[in-house]
This record gives structure tokens, sequence and C-alpha cells, in this order.
């Protein structure tokens, strides 16, 4: 008897360390949903909205352990909280699940290239490398400097049409193209110095928008990239031609300023169909969410999205087939 109540104490160290473990990943997940909810009024509780995938897969687990325990309570409430992080991250899941076990289709026509180069990297040689391998027809740079504009220029000489203004700040903007850019005009959206472009590409039709918008990272910036999105959904909205808009928004499609700008312009987000293809940050924390897009008309004939590689910068390039040119 002794040898066996001697063994009861270490059996019971791994639950001691699991039912704390248990109410901080309830209780994290739990409070983080709830300010979540408040991002109509809150700058600050809206940065909480982009993390709904992980407060959904912690949920996840907490409903798994709380039916294993038949802490029934506990659950009804997990459920209540998990529902709106379902709604907004579950069509982005579903692909995982409906493409399992076919293969990937097969990618033709034209890349767009969408590449935040980060105005700080010097990893000049890795990002052409890159291009130069993709051998898009289109090439959207953003945080495009001085020096990012000597290193590309001489390297993406195959790429003749150009748009660029490079800045020594975060918010330069450039396009580069192998087909004439028709109707080159740069966007004021209400933030002074900050790089927005709108281009014809003359051989599809297809009206692009390259955008950066503000990080909202301060009250302030939040203000200002909410302005910008209502001033580029303006403008969305009175075009005539297919609209292509690709960039670094700033927001990822589970903040209720995202569903407003779609809603505003009957634009789609491309990634929808493909899964969630996250571009921010490119580092080794498993944190990343999904700030650079694709948003088009049906008509644009967007194809395929998904993420490229780590190309030095603290952003994933997007990676944007279009249909062939008719």
């Amino acid at each position: 008897m002794q040898a066996s109540t001697d063994t009861i104490p270490g059996a019971l160290r791994p639950r001691r360390v699991a039912r704390p473990l248990l109410w901080v990943i309830f209780t994290g997940a739990s409070l983080a949903s709830i300010i979540a909810l408040a991002a109509d009024w809150s700058w600050f509780a809206e940065l909480f909205t982009h993390f709904r995938l992980y407060y959904l897969l912690a949920q996840g687990l907490l409903i798994i352990a709380f039916l294993n325990t038949r802490r029934y309570g506990w659950l009804a409430v997990t459920l209540l909280l998990a529902a709106p992080n379902a709604w907004y991250v579950g069509p982005y899941l579903l692909p995982l699940v409906t493409s399992a076990g076919h293969a990937a289709p097969e990618r033709e026509g034209t890349q767009v290239l969408t590449v935040n180069l980060s105005f700080r990297n010097a990893e000049f040689g890795k990002v052409i490398d890159y291009i130069e391998a993709q051998q898009p027809e289109v090439i959207v740079l953003s945080e495009y400097t001085r020096e990012w504009q000597a290193a590309l220029a001489p390297a993406l000489a195959d790429w003749p049409y150009r748009a660029e203004r490079p800045r020594p700040t975060p918010f330069g903007m450039a396009v580069y193209s192998r087909q004439p850019l028709r109707d080159v005009e740069w966007l004021d959206l209400g933030v002074p110095e900050s790089e927005n472009l709108r281009v014809a590409l003359s051989n599809h039709g297809v009206e692009l928008y390259a955008v950066h918008l503000m990080p909202p990272s301060s009250p302030q910036l939040a203000a200002g990239r909410n302005r910008q999105l209502a001033a580029l959904a303006g403008l969305l909205a009175k075009s005539s031609r297919p609209r292509l808009v690709t960039g670094d928004l700033n927001l990822t499609p589970f903040s209720p300023y995202f569903s407003r700008l779609l809603a505003a312009t009957d634009l789609s987000d491309t990634r929808r169909t493909q899964g969630l293809h996250v571009t921010w940050p490119a580092m080794p924390v498993p944190v990343w969410i999904p700030i650079d897009h694709s948003l088009a008309d049906p008509s644009a004939g967007v194809l395929d999205v998904r993420t490229g590689p780590d190309i030095g910068s603290d952003h994933f390039p997007l990676e944007i087939t279009l249909a062939p040119a008719s």
C-alpha cells in the first residue's frame, strides 16, 4: 500500500499544472474575445480583432477540455465567446478542408507581385532574385526608398514601365510593369506624405490600386488609416472598370473596418477562397496575420492568391494570378 500511495503525488503533478494553465488560457482567450467586440468604439480594441484565429484555436482546446471534464457552464461561455471569432475566421479555414486531397491548381496568366520591401531592409539581392524567379508582369512595391530605387532600376530593366515615388519613410510606392501603364494617378487619401497609386493595366483593362495605409498603432494613426479607408472606398465606388486593390492595408479580414470596405465597394476578398495566407510578421513567431491583401471584382479575373517566401522584409510577398488577357 505504501508504494502505491507514494506514486500518487507524482501522478497528480501534471493535473496540478494543467488546471491553472487551462484557466489562464480561458481567461486570456475570453478577455481578448470580449475586447475585440468593442472594435467599433476603440482603436485599441480593434487591435484585438486581428488575432481572432488564435483565440479560436485556444477556444477549440478549451471546448475539448470542458467536454472531457463535464464543465458545461464554462463550455457554454466558451462557445458563446468563440462564435464571433468563428464567424470571421471560419470562411478562411474552410478552403483547408475542402481542398484536402486535391492538387493545387496550376497557375497561368499574369502575375501581380505585391512586395512590402521594408524601408530598412537591405536584402536587395534576395528581392531581385525572387522577382526574377517569379517573372511577374506587374510588381507593386511599398516602403520604396531611394536606396531601393537605385538597387532595382538596373536589375529590373525588363519591366520598363514604371510609376514611382520613393520616400525615406515607410510610405514610398512604385509599380513596375512589362505592359504599358495608362491613366497613372497618385491618390490623395487624406494623409500627407503617404503615396498610393491608381493605374490602368493596358493589356487587361483592370484598374490597379497600389496602396499602403497607416499602421493603427496609436489613436492618431488609427484615425488616419480609417480616413484612408473611407477615401479609398469613395474612389473605388466611382470606378467603372474592373478593379484590383493590392497592398498593405494594415488591417485583417477580421476587423469591422475591412467588412465595411468590402460592403461599400462591392469588392471580394480573393484570398477567402484560397485560405488565410498570412503575410506579417515574417519571423518565426507564431502570431502571423494577413494584412497584405488582394481585393477585386469578379471581372478582374483573379485566379489565385498565395503568400511568397521570406525575402528579408518583415512582410511576406503576395503572389496574385490573373486570367490571361483576352
